[in-house]
C-alpha cells in the first residue's frame, strides 16, 4: 500500500512538472536568447507567430480580410486567418528557396516572386513571376507562372500598375532599379532607375525595397541609404515623368503600407519599428522599439481590409533573424495587428 501512494505521489509530481514546463517548451521552439521587453506604447498583439527560423517576407490582405504571407527561408505561401488565429499552406513553389514581394493585381488575384535567396541576398537569374488566383478559395485556387527575369539581381518588392494596365513594377534591390512586367505577355523592361534606388558601397547590396504605386506615383524605400521617396509616373509605361523626389531620411524602411490617410507606414527591420511617414517627411515611430520584440524584425504592412480592422495595420516580421534584439534574442517570424484606436483615420 505504501508503495502505491509513493508511486502515485510520484506521478501526480511528474505530471504537474510537464504541466508547467509546456509554455517554456512552446517558448523555446518559438525563440531563442534572453526575451527583451515588449512595447506597451501602443496596441499591438501577435496574430500568428511560426516556429523559430521562419523568416516572413511579405503580406497582402485579401478580400475576405484573410491575409497572405511569404516566407524567404521557404518557397511557401501561407494563409493566416486573423479571427482564428490560424495558419495554413496555400502552396509550396517550384525550383525556388524562398518568396519575396506579393501583390494584389485584381480583387483575390495576386503576383508572387520566386526565387534563391540565401540569408538576406540572392542568385541572379533565378527569379520567376507567379500568378496565385484565390478567387474561389484557397482550397481551389489556380497556379501560373508569368515569366522569368534572368537579369534579376534580387527582386524584391513587388506593387501593381492597376487592373486596367495589366501589370507590376518589380523592384530588383542589389541593381538598384524597376522592371516593367507585362502579366498577359510576360515581356519585361526596366522602367526606372536612379541613384536614390542603388545599394551603398560596401553595405549588404539592398537599395530600392518595398514599392507602391498611388495616385500616379511610385513611392519606394532604400533599406541603407535610409531614405523613403517618390518619383511621379506614366500609370501605364511604368516611366518616370516627374523628378525623383526624397519625401524623407533616416528612415531605415523595408517594405510598407500607404494609407488612405495619406501617411505611409514603414516597416523597420533591424530598428524593429514600425513608423509612420507623412508627405512633408515628419518621422513617427508608432510601435515598436529597438530593444522590443513587438515588430523584432518587421519586414512590411499591410492595412485592415474589413469593417472589423479598418484600423488596424499588420505587420509581418523576420523574428529579428539578421540583427537580433540586444545582440541575442530572435524568435520566429509572426504577423503582429496593430490597432491605432478609434480616434484614428479609418483605411477604409
Amino acid at each position: 500500500m505504501i508503495q502505491a501512494y509513493i508511486f502515485l505521489y510520484i506521478l501526480v509530481t511528474l505530471i504537474a512538472l510537464c504541466a508547467a514546463c509546456a509554455p517554456s517548451l512552446q517558448y523555446y521552439i518559438r525563440a531563442a536568447g534572453t526575451r527583451p521587453p515588449i512595447d506597451s506604447s501602443t496596441t499591438a498583439s501577435v496574430v500568428y507567430q511560426f516556429s523559430l527560423g521562419a523568416n516572413i517576407e511579405n503580406i497582402a490582405v485579401q478580400s475576405d480580410g484573410n491575409l497572405l504571407v511569404t516566407r524567404l527561408d521557404e518557397p511557401e505561401l501561407y494563409q493566416i486567418n486573423p479571427v482564428s488565429q490560424s495558419a495554413s499552406l496555400v502552396h509550396r513553389f517550384p525550383a525556388a528557396t524562398g518568396l519575396s514581394g506579393i501583390t494584389e493585381i485584381a480583387r483575390d488575384e495576386f503576383v508572387v516572386i520566386a526565387g534563391h535567396f540565401s540569408g538576406s541576398s540572392a542568385a541572379p537569374a533565378d527569379f520567376r513571376i507567379w500568378k496565385v488566383d484565390v478567387r474561389k478559395g484557397v482550397h481551389n485556387l489556380k497556379v501560373s507562372r508569368i515569366a522569368g527575369i534572368p537579369e534579376g539581381h534580387f527582386l524584391n518588392g513587388v506593387a501593381s500598375l492597376g487592373p486596367k494596365e495589366n501589370a507590376v513594377l518589380i523592384a530588383d534591390s542589389a541593381f538598384g532599379c524597376v522592371y516593367r512586367l507585362d502579366l498577359k505577355t510576360g515581356k519585361y523592361a526596366r522602367a526606372l532607375e536612379d541613384k536614390t534606388m542603388k545599394p551603398v558601397p560596401g553595405l549588404p547590396t539592398i537599395g530600392i525595397n518595398g514599392i507602391k504605386v498611388k495616385d500616379g506615383y511610385v513611392y519606394y524605400t532604400n533599406s541603407f541609404q535610409e531614405i523613403f521617396c517618390r518619383v511621379r509616373i506614366d500609370t501605364s509605361k511604368g516611366t518616370a515623368i516627374g523628378e525623383y523626389e526624397i519625401v524623407a531620411t533616416n528612415i531605415h524602411g523595408d517594405d510598407f503600407a500607404l494609407g488612405n490617410d495619406g501617411n505611409a507606414y514603414v516597416a523597420g527591420n533591424a530598428k524593429n519599428v514600425l513608423s509612420k511617414v507623412t508627405l512633408s517627411g515628419h518621422i513617427e515611430v508608432i510601435a515598436g522599439d529597438l530593444g522590443s520584440t513587438t515588430v523584432a524584425g518587421a519586414t512590411s504592412v499591410a492595412v485592415g481590409r474589413t469593417r472589423r480592422d479598418r484600423r488596424t495595420l499588420y505587420v509581418v516580421t523576420s523574428g529579428a533573424i539578421y540583427a537580433p534584439v540586444n545582440g541575442t534574442y530572435v524568435e520566429g517570424g509572426k504577423v503582429v495587428a496593430v490597432d491605432l484606436g478609434v480616434g484614428t483615420t479609418s483605411f477604409m
